[in-house]
């Protein structure tokens, strides 16, 4: 997934909400299916081959609910959602909602022109989308011919959240960079004493770690750099080159 386009920057004060987000309406569906059970982690979301459960879907909406706030975006504030039928299309209009904004879904076959007038006049401050889902169709090049300030900004990236409530980590790649098999990213906590490894990214888009607020509490960058296959030798610090660098954002949810 992209966060692909950000109007404006800046530190927000993330306020937790409702633990009532998503509930299973179990008897209602065991009546209408009553061959199946929906105790537990209830079927929510069936998407083609992609199946969603209620307690899953809640925590995917709530990781995109935290990275909204971590970009600044304040309640009433218009999120626009440029994507194919997935299931990041509904985990998205949740997390929308779960942030206190509204959700703008944007009509796929828009063009360049289309895009360009539409960012304006719904007064989007991000737009979330991807790359290239076919052949004919490339999010991110019709992104920039739309607004060209984007030339040369939809280069990859991973955005950082942390939960102090939770002490969890949560990290989105963003764009098409992919480390090769024999490499391994590797998450690093850039302090005054000297880099702390905040663990070893695996391959999926999204990352999670666990981290205690200490290790992460007043840290003025992080930092991912590129090692051997399982990451650098314990107590070495990087050993590879730095592939990202920037601030933690802190998000409570």
């Amino acid at each position: 997934m992209r966060v692909g386009w950000r109007r404006t920057a800046g530190w927000v004060t993330a306020r937790p909400l409702s633990e009532r987000v998503v509930h299973a309406r179990s008897q209602m569906l065991q009546r209408r299916f009553p061959e199946t059970s929906f105790h537990g982690r209830a079927l929510n979301l069936w998407l083609r081959a992609h199946r969603q459960s209620h307690s899953g879907l809640n925590v995917e909406a709530r990781t995109w609910a935290r990275t909204l706030i971590g970009l600044g975006v304040q309640p009433g504030e218009h999120v626009g959602i440029l994507l194919t039928t997935r299931p990041e299309f509904v985990e998205l209009l949740f997390g929308i909602a779960m942030a206190g904004a509204v959700a703008v879904p944007v009509n796929a076959r828009y063009q360049p022109g289309e895009l360009a007038y539409l960012v304006k006049d719904a007064d989007l401050v991000v737009l979330a989308t991807t790359g290239k889902v076919a052949d004919s169709l490339d999010f991110a090049a019709r992104l920039q011919q739309a607004l060209p300030s984007l030339a040369g900004q939809a280069d990859a990236s991973v955005l950082v959240t942390f939960d102090p409530k939770n002490q969890r980590l949560t990290l989105k790649r963003v764009g098409s960079f992919q480390e090769g098999a024999d490499h391994s990213l590797q998450l690093w906590a850039l302090k005054s004493g000297g880099p702390q490894s905040l663990g070893v990214l695996g391959g999926d888009p999204v990352i999670r770690l666990t981290a205690a607020e200490g290790q992460v509490r007043e840290v003025p960058a992080l930092a991912i750099s590129l090692e051997p296959k399982g990451g650098a030798p314990t107590g070495s610090g990087p050993t590879g080159p730095v592939l990202f660098k920037g601030a933690l954002l802190q998000t409570t949810l």
